[in-house]
């Protein structure tokens, strides 16, 4: 029952985690759209804000799944 608990409360941090991830994503890609609207889209702020938010996403990932 012990188990059963802990994968439950972990798949809700991981819905909540993504649910917030994709929000504050979708937050940024509108403040990006409306900031570069008379500009080329993919500047390299774009890029590597998108590459940041990447790493950390999927690091956190790997640190949750092996630790």
């Amino acid at each position: 029952m012990e188990d059963t608990n802990s994968l439950i409360k972990n798949i809700a941090v991981d819905i909540i985690a993504s649910t917030t991830m994709v929000a504050l994503l979708n937050q940024l890609n509108t403040y990006l759209i409306i900031k570069n609207y008379n500009k080329n889209f993919y500047s390299q702020e774009n890029l590597t804000i998108s590459s940041v938010l990447a790493v950390f996403g999927i690091s956190s990932y790997f640190i949750r799944k092996y630790k």
